[in-house]
């Protein structure tokens, strides 16, 4: 048995109070502390269990047997780090850290940045520098990488079931999710301002394909404009990812590859809320 470390953001919360603190209390959580911070309702647990896995899940398990409409966001540490949280989270100095983003140390390959690259603050993926470090025998604890590829799995697994929820509630299947996504804004003239992003993006897309698929092949490309902002290994990571940092209306999410037929199907956002449907009216 051992003792973890984690935390878990809750839905479905306006406003902590005695009840929800209660209720959660009683349904397991008293190893918990219960904190409200910008408008943000979490769980920070220090749990006893024999694995990393089975501590997650089984505070999962107690929140929702809370009741009161409360639920699991998702969970933290998150798998997005800078060059800074790396250090920190392999027990290196920045500079250590930077020696090997460049290649200056430990024969080159360091994984490539998921965002920032176009900026001074860059972002990777701890579950994809984990496993080089560990591979790099810079961390020797096989344990950190397991625990940084669960993390990312269910956090992505929570972020489908959100997706898959909001499509349901208003009668869409979700079928295309695993093609394009596009942001847009509300106004009056929505339909037209959607299909209009969603050509320009997709044009853009449509002219670099080539190139991108040799740089970006199976990857989830969020664009902005007319360049890759960030690129992801599931399209819940892009989503999670482009939700926490860009307004709605700015961006767009594809997946990437060589292959004529990538685009079928597109799903347009409004007020972060998927709205509709259609069949890619970019082919030709």
């Amino acid at each position: 048995m051992a003792k973890f470390h984690f935390t878990l953001v809750l839905s479905g919360v306006d406003d902590p109070d005695d009840e929800l603190a209660d209720a959660l209390v009683d349904s397991g959580c008293s190893d918990a502390l219960l904190a409200y911070r910008n408008c943000v309702t979490y769980l920070v647990f220090d749990r006893v269990a024999d694995t990393f896995e089975s501590a997650v899940r089984s505070a999962m398990s107690n929140v929702e047997s809370a009741g009161l409409g409360v639920g699991v966001s998702h969970i933290e540490p998150s798998d997005l780090v800078t060059m800074a949280e790396i250090a920190r989270r392999s027990n290196r100095s920045r500079q250590s850290v930077e020696q090997l983003v460049t290649g200056d140390r430990g024969g080159g390959g360091f994984p490539i940045p998921v965002s920032g690259v176009e900026r001074s603050s860059l972002v990777w993926s701890w579950a994809e520098v984990a496993q080089w470090l560990l591979v790099n025998n810079r961390i020797s604890d096989s344990s950190i990488v397991k625990q940084a590829m669960f993390l990312r799995e269910i956090n992505d697994s929570l972020e489908h079931s959100r997706l898959d929820t909001q499509l349901a509630d208003i009668g869409v299947s979700g079928a295309g999710m695993n093609a394009a996504v596009v942001g847009t804004s509300y106004t009056s003239g929505i339909y037209a301002q959607a299909e209009l992003r969603l050509r320009r993006e997709f044009e853009y897309f449509r002219s670099h394909q080539d190139d991108l698929a040799a740089s970006y092949r199976g990857r989830f490309l969020l664009i902005r404009g007319e360049s890759v902002d960030a690129h992801f290994g599931t399209m819940c990571e892009a989503v999670r990812f482009a939700r926490r940092n860009y307004e709605m209306g700015t961006f767009m999410i594809q997946y990437c590859d060589e292959s004529p037929d990538v685009c079928k199907r597109t799903c347009a956002y409004v007020e972060a809320h998927p709205i509709w449907e259609f069949e890619d009216q970019c082919s030709g």
